[in-house]
């Protein structure tokens, strides 16, 4: 594994925010994961404790081993980053915007298939026996549950299953794509850091029917910039 320390990337406002590359021994390219935290990146090289086993990274040499690099930023004005912290402010998410940004897909990559680089937008969960939905909490497009009632699933049917995604702003780029994961436990990409462990009855199979009988849909409201 190649790590690439102390990298200084420019923002909009001239900043710079302090960078650590970790990336496969080879030419490259690669698909890359994102990460940026208030948690100077030093702090990676400390030894995991049982509370958090990955120092809130992950865990890095995995991801390594699989065929990613893996950047990771230091807050502004945290770390080795310029700027003044400010706690989930403007600037902030304009920081995310602008790093990204430096490690875009070119077309060439494109052309020959090869898999973006991405950035983890959103998230949700839901427990499907808890279907209940409250209907003055719930919006056009998230329902809200009220989970307090447990309705079993019986197997071998179909059911239309809404998962309300955590609400966020992001920006896309023009000619961006949008991937969706679904899965039926902790996802090995989003849920590293809080992994559970599951007893083998509770691993299940799901079928995701998505054709003209059970359309599956993402919905993602549009807002427009004045």
């Amino acid at each position: 594994m190649i790590e690439e320390k102390d990298v200084l990337v420019s923002m909009r406002d001239g900043a710079r925010m302090a960078v650590r590359i970790y990336r496969p021994d080879g030419p490259g390219p690669f698909p890359t994961l994102f990460a940026s935290s208030a948690y100077r990146y030093d702090n990676n090289d400390l030894p995991a404790y049982p509370m958090f086993l990955w120092r809130e990274t992950g865990p890095i040499e995995w991801y390594v081993e699989q065929g990613y690099a893996y950047v990771r930023a230091d807050a502004r004005g945290t770390g080795f980053s310029e700027g003044e912290y400010e706690f989930f402010g403007r600037r902030e998410q304009h920081d995310l915007y602008d790093i990204s940004e430096q490690f875009a897909q070119t077309e060439e990559e494109r052309t020959h298939g090869i898999q973006p680089r991405y950035a983890i937008v959103t998230k949700g969960w839901l427990r499907a026996s808890h279907q209940e939905i409250d209907p003055k909490c719930s919006t056009r497009e998230i329902p809200f549950y009220t989970h307090e009632k447990v309705t079993p699933l019986p197997p071998g049917k179909i059911y239309k299953i809404e998962i309300p995604l955590q609400p966020i702003a992001y920006r896309f780029r023009k000619g961006s794509r949008i991937r969706l994961e679904i899965a039926n436990g902790d996802s090995p990409v989003t849920d590293n850091l809080f992994f559970h462990f599951y007893r083998p009855d509770k691993i299940g199979t799901d079928t995701i029917y998505h054709n003209a009988e059970h359309p599956s849909k993402l919905v993602l409201p549009v807002l427009r910039v004045a």
